[in-house]
Protein backbone atom coordinates (compact mmCIF):
# COMPACT_ATOMS: atom_id res chain seq x y z
CA UNK A 1 0.00 0.00 0.00
CA UNK A 2 2.61 2.38 0.90
CA UNK A 3 4.31 1.37 -2.57
CA UNK A 4 1.37 2.55 -4.00
CA UNK A 5 0.93 5.54 -2.39
CA UNK A 6 4.62 6.54 -2.89
CA UNK A 7 3.91 6.03 -6.62
CA UNK A 8 0.66 8.39 -7.12
CA UNK A 9 2.57 10.81 -4.50
CA UNK A 10 5.40 11.17 -7.28
CA UNK A 11 3.53 11.29 -10.23
CA UNK A 12 1.20 13.78 -9.08
CA UNK A 13 4.45 15.57 -7.63
CA UNK A 14 6.42 15.67 -11.38
CA UNK A 15 2.92 16.50 -12.71
CA UNK A 16 2.63 19.40 -10.06
CA UNK A 17 6.77 20.20 -10.84
CA UNK A 18 6.38 19.93 -14.98
CA UNK A 19 3.19 22.47 -14.48
CA UNK A 20 4.99 25.13 -12.45
CA UNK A 21 8.13 24.76 -14.98
CA UNK A 22 5.31 25.79 -17.92
CA UNK A 23 4.63 28.69 -15.47
CA UNK A 24 7.75 30.07 -14.63
CA UNK A 25 8.57 29.83 -18.80
CA UNK A 26 5.24 31.70 -19.37
CA UNK A 27 6.40 34.13 -17.08
CA UNK A 28 10.06 34.74 -18.22
CA UNK A 29 8.72 34.77 -21.64
CA UNK A 30 6.27 37.18 -20.74
CA UNK A 31 8.49 39.49 -18.48
CA UNK A 32 11.21 39.59 -21.30
CA UNK A 33 8.01 40.72 -23.88
CA UNK A 34 8.45 38.00 -26.05
CA UNK A 35 5.17 36.98 -25.70
CA UNK A 36 1.35 38.25 -24.24
CA UNK A 37 -1.55 36.14 -22.24
CA UNK A 38 -4.44 37.18 -22.14
CA UNK A 39 -7.92 35.75 -21.13
CA UNK A 40 -10.56 36.79 -23.27
CA UNK A 41 -14.22 38.41 -21.14
CA UNK A 42 -16.25 39.55 -23.62
CA UNK A 43 -18.00 37.56 -26.72
CA UNK A 44 -16.92 40.77 -29.40
CA UNK A 45 -14.50 38.02 -31.38
CA UNK A 46 -16.90 34.98 -31.19
CA UNK A 47 -17.09 32.47 -32.84
CA UNK A 48 -13.50 32.66 -33.98
CA UNK A 49 -12.56 34.01 -30.39
CA UNK A 50 -14.98 32.33 -27.48
CA UNK A 51 -15.42 34.22 -24.03
CA UNK A 52 -12.78 32.35 -21.64
CA UNK A 53 -10.10 31.73 -24.19
CA UNK A 54 -6.72 31.92 -23.32
CA UNK A 55 -4.79 34.16 -26.31
CA UNK A 56 -1.34 34.58 -26.47
CA UNK A 57 0.03 37.23 -28.26
CA UNK A 58 2.76 38.43 -30.22
CA UNK A 59 4.72 41.57 -31.01
CA UNK A 60 3.92 43.26 -34.48
CA UNK A 61 5.46 45.72 -35.95
CA UNK A 62 3.21 48.80 -36.46
CA UNK A 63 4.30 49.16 -39.93
CA UNK A 64 3.92 45.29 -40.83
CA UNK A 65 0.33 45.68 -39.57
CA UNK A 66 -2.62 45.18 -42.35
CA UNK A 67 -6.47 44.96 -42.57
CA UNK A 68 -7.58 41.50 -41.33
CA UNK A 69 -4.97 41.31 -38.63
CA UNK A 70 -6.03 40.23 -34.95
CA UNK A 71 -4.63 43.03 -32.77
CA UNK A 72 -4.40 43.82 -28.79
CA UNK A 73 -4.30 47.37 -27.92
CA UNK A 74 -5.22 49.44 -24.72
CA UNK A 75 -8.30 50.84 -24.92
CA UNK A 76 -8.27 54.88 -24.45
CA UNK A 77 -11.78 55.13 -23.62
CA UNK A 78 -11.79 52.07 -20.94
CA UNK A 79 -8.38 51.44 -19.74
CA UNK A 80 -8.39 47.84 -21.04
CA UNK A 81 -7.17 45.97 -23.95
CA UNK A 82 -9.04 45.33 -26.55
CA UNK A 83 -8.65 42.70 -29.10
CA UNK A 84 -10.53 43.06 -32.20
CA UNK A 85 -10.00 42.77 -36.16
CA UNK A 86 -8.13 45.74 -37.97
CA UNK A 87 -10.87 47.10 -40.64
CA UNK A 88 -8.58 50.43 -41.81
CA UNK A 89 -4.98 51.39 -41.69
CA UNK A 90 -4.22 55.12 -41.81
CA UNK A 91 -0.79 56.36 -41.90
CA UNK A 92 0.60 59.03 -40.31
CA UNK A 93 3.93 59.08 -41.07
CA UNK A 94 5.98 56.93 -37.97
CA UNK A 95 2.49 56.81 -36.60
CA UNK A 96 -0.73 54.78 -37.58
CA UNK A 97 -4.36 54.94 -36.50
CA UNK A 98 -5.96 51.57 -36.56
CA UNK A 99 -9.80 51.04 -36.69
CA UNK A 100 -11.02 48.39 -35.13
CA UNK A 101 -13.93 45.89 -35.07
CA UNK A 102 -15.06 42.59 -33.29
CA UNK A 103 -16.09 39.99 -35.20
CA UNK A 104 -19.68 39.79 -33.41
CA UNK A 105 -19.92 43.30 -33.48
CA UNK A 106 -22.34 45.10 -36.18
CA UNK A 107 -20.08 48.89 -36.20
CA UNK A 108 -16.51 49.73 -35.64
CA UNK A 109 -15.02 50.80 -31.95
CA UNK A 110 -15.38 54.20 -31.09
CA UNK A 111 -12.23 55.56 -31.63
CA UNK A 112 -9.64 55.05 -33.77
CA UNK A 113 -6.50 53.19 -32.09
CA UNK A 114 -2.97 55.45 -32.48
CA UNK A 115 -0.25 53.33 -32.37
CA UNK A 116 3.49 54.54 -33.16
CA UNK A 117 5.56 51.26 -32.37
CA UNK A 118 5.18 47.69 -31.69
CA UNK A 119 1.84 46.16 -30.90
CA UNK A 120 0.38 42.87 -29.89
CA UNK A 121 -0.86 40.37 -32.50
CA UNK A 122 -3.18 37.18 -31.61
CA UNK A 123 -0.88 34.06 -32.47
CA UNK A 124 -2.69 31.32 -30.74
CA UNK A 125 -6.50 30.85 -29.35
CA UNK A 126 -6.94 27.64 -26.57
CA UNK A 127 -10.45 28.05 -26.41
CA UNK A 128 -11.68 27.07 -22.32
CA UNK A 129 -8.19 27.47 -20.77
CA UNK A 130 -8.08 31.88 -19.61
CA UNK A 131 -11.75 30.69 -17.63
CA UNK A 132 -9.92 27.60 -16.56
CA UNK A 133 -6.71 29.85 -15.16
CA UNK A 134 -8.83 32.39 -13.84
CA UNK A 135 -10.83 29.78 -11.73
CA UNK A 136 -7.73 28.04 -10.28
CA UNK A 137 -6.11 31.39 -9.59
CA UNK A 138 -8.42 32.33 -6.89
CA UNK A 139 -7.05 31.81 -3.53
CA UNK A 140 -9.57 29.75 -2.23
CA UNK A 141 -8.11 27.13 -5.08
CA UNK A 142 -4.10 28.45 -4.86
CA UNK A 143 -3.80 27.55 -0.86
CA UNK A 144 -5.86 23.80 -0.76
CA UNK A 145 -3.50 22.81 -3.94
CA UNK A 146 -0.23 23.98 -2.35
CA UNK A 147 -1.22 22.05 0.82
CA UNK A 148 -1.92 19.00 -1.57
CA UNK A 149 1.52 19.53 -3.60
CA UNK A 150 2.74 19.78 0.43
CA UNK A 151 1.05 16.54 1.06
CA UNK A 152 2.12 14.80 -2.44
CA UNK A 153 5.65 15.37 -1.94
CA UNK A 154 4.93 14.07 2.10
CA UNK A 155 3.86 11.18 0.28
CA UNK A 156 6.62 11.17 -2.47
CA UNK A 157 9.20 10.69 0.60
CA UNK A 158 7.42 8.03 2.46
CA UNK A 159 9.79 4.60 2.80
CA UNK A 160 8.26 0.87 3.11
CA UNK A 161 9.64 -1.46 6.29
CA UNK A 162 13.48 -2.10 6.19
CA UNK A 163 13.98 -5.73 3.73
CA UNK A 164 13.88 -8.90 6.11
CA UNK A 165 17.17 -10.18 5.80
CA UNK A 166 16.75 -13.63 6.68
CA UNK A 167 18.09 -14.47 10.52
CA UNK A 168 18.17 -12.90 13.91
CA UNK A 169 20.42 -10.18 14.06
CA UNK A 170 23.77 -10.58 16.36
CA UNK A 171 24.40 -7.69 18.68
CA UNK A 172 28.01 -7.02 17.47
CA UNK A 173 29.93 -4.26 19.90
CA UNK A 174 32.85 -3.71 21.32
CA UNK A 175 35.21 -7.27 21.87
CA UNK A 176 32.36 -9.10 20.71
CA UNK A 177 33.30 -11.68 18.75
CA UNK A 178 31.75 -13.77 15.56
CA UNK A 179 32.91 -17.29 16.98
CA UNK A 180 30.98 -17.33 19.96
CA UNK A 181 32.73 -21.02 21.16
CA UNK A 182 35.72 -21.68 22.36
CA UNK A 183 38.87 -19.31 24.61
CA UNK A 184 39.95 -16.23 23.41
Amino acid sequence: MIRLLRALGGAALWAAAALGALTCAVWLATAADWIKPLIVVSGSMEPEIPTGALIIDRPLDSAEVVVGDVVSLPSTVTGNVVTHRVVDVARHGDAIALTLRGDANPIDDPEPYLVDGDLWEVAVVIPGLGEAIADVSRPGVVIPAMIAIGALLGLSLLRGPAPDRGGPEVPRGRGASADSGGTP
